[in-house]
């Protein structure tokens, strides 16, 4: 063997770089298996969404609805629906629109302690506005939630007594602590459709006390009595904050 192929070595390969559809493809992948395990992690039958077999309502998605019946006589029925898991204070501005879908006027309220599940009534002076000479809806401008232990609707009792010109209410404070508000609220009903809501607060209720609160039967826009066949008593008793 002579000294030249003594010195001769073994060829080297050129390493050439990968080429990017491949690094394109892999990384896609990787992509695709990351979302499936996350699919498989987080979305099980029954712990989400609202459609299938045991499926329920994420609660963050759960809200307070308002809607609005026009009276008639110069009067908005706001009914407030509360499918929040809390208790709930909201407070909301009702707009009014021509009929060119102008903005006329709006007007802002509260309406407190609005228990989970439960359905709550406010009304609304249209303030001369001409019936179907407007339209109007709602935004809900803040929502509070209110800690249990400042809502007492459910510690108080009462019952009513119609008169000629008055429903009169008697309610009781079993709750044993002095509440801050209580609004006393009658719907009245005709042929089972409410035809108006009154409502009206007594302040620092003791504990144990039992009050007598007289309601005024609502006038029409003529000035008489409405009509109405039945009639219900709302409570709502809370702390304020």
């Amino acid at each position: 063997m002579n000294e030249t192929q003594n010195n001769q070595q073994a060829p080297q390969t050129e390493k050439k770089p990968l080429d990017s559809k491949f690094l394109i493809i892999g990384a896609g992948v990787l992509v695709l298996v990351v979302v499936l395990v996350l699919v498989f992690v987080f979305v099980k039958p029954g712990n989400g969404g609202t459609d299938g077999p045991g499926g329920t309502v994420n609660p963050s998605e759960q809200k307070i609805t308002l809607t609005g019946k026009d009276l008639g006589n110069g009067r908005i029925l706001v009914t407030a629906k509360n499918t929040k898991p809390a208790t709930y204070d909201i407070e909301f501005t009702l707009s009014f629109y021509d009929e060119n879908n102008q903005f006329m006027r709006s007007f802002s309220d509260r309406i407190p302690a609005i228990q989970s599940g439960k359905v709550a009534y406010f009304t609304v002076d249209t303030a001369g506005l001409v019936k179907g000479k407007y339209t109007f809806n709602f935004e809900i401008t803040s929502e509070k939630e209110m800690p249990a232990a400042k809502v007492f609707t459910d510690k108080f009792t009462s019952k009513s007594t119609k008169n000629e010109d008055h429903i009169l209410v008697q309610f009781e404070n079993k709750s044993g602590v002095e509440v801050d508000a209580v609004k006393v609220g009658v719907l009245y009903y005709n042929a089972n459709e409410p035809v108006e809501f009154t409502s009206q607060y007594v302040l620092n209720v003791g504990a144990g006390y039992t009050l007598n609160e007289t309601v005024y039967i609502p006038t029409d826009a003529n000035g008489n009595k409405i009509k109405f066949d039945r009639h219900e008593v709302i409570l709502t008793a809370y702390d304020n904050e």
